[in-house]
């Protein structure tokens, strides 16, 4: 038989180490994962931070039905007010850390709605918080785009109205 020495004399002698192929693959797989950790993590605080901008738009609006309420509790005529409520068209701070600092706009609409079926005596005064911010892109190349996002808490105050027969 031919000894491997004479078959390929190109060959080295010791197989034992990497060969620059290896390397590279190596290098290659070592890139693509703390790149796309990179990318995860960076998704992932974004992620997290519009939760929490959420999260606390969720909490001012119900601050604001709250305060609806809180001004309404002694009303005699039971009709819901929502005019001359101080601060509750003020706006809203989401996030006084961001750049620019994220601030959301309230709106406060109310309608009255009776259920004629169910119970023509009840009527019940539907008050809808609406608050509207911009949200920053998630946008890895392109940060400086915004969009717009927004939330709304419903309540309704119910009460009763004399039947006139």
């Amino acid at each position: 038989m031919f000894k491997k020495k004479e078959c390929f004399p190109m060959l080295l002698h010791s197989e034992n180490g990497f060969g620059l192929m290896q390397v590279i693959f190596v290098l290659l797989v070592i890139t693509i994962s703390f790149g796309s950790f990179f990318i995860g993590s960076y998704y992932a605080r974004k992620l997290a931070t519009e939760h929490y901008h959420s999260r606390v738009a969720l909490l001012a609006a119900s601050g604001k039905i709250n305060l609806i309420k809180f001004y309404n509790y002694q009303n005699l005529n039971g009709e819901t007010v929502i005019n001359g409520i101080p601060s509750l068209y003020d706006g809203v701070v989401i996030d006084a850390q961001a750049l620019p600092v994220i601030e959301a706009t309230v709106n406060v609409t109310k309608s009255t709605h009776t259920d004629m079926i169910v119970a023509p005596y009840v009527i019940f005064d539907q008050v809808e918080v609406k608050l509207t911010w911009q949200e920053p892109s998630r946008s890895l190349l392109n940060s400086s785009l915004f969009y717009t996002k927004s939330l709304t808490l419903r309540e309704d105050y119910f009460r009763r109205q004399d039947v006139i027969n």
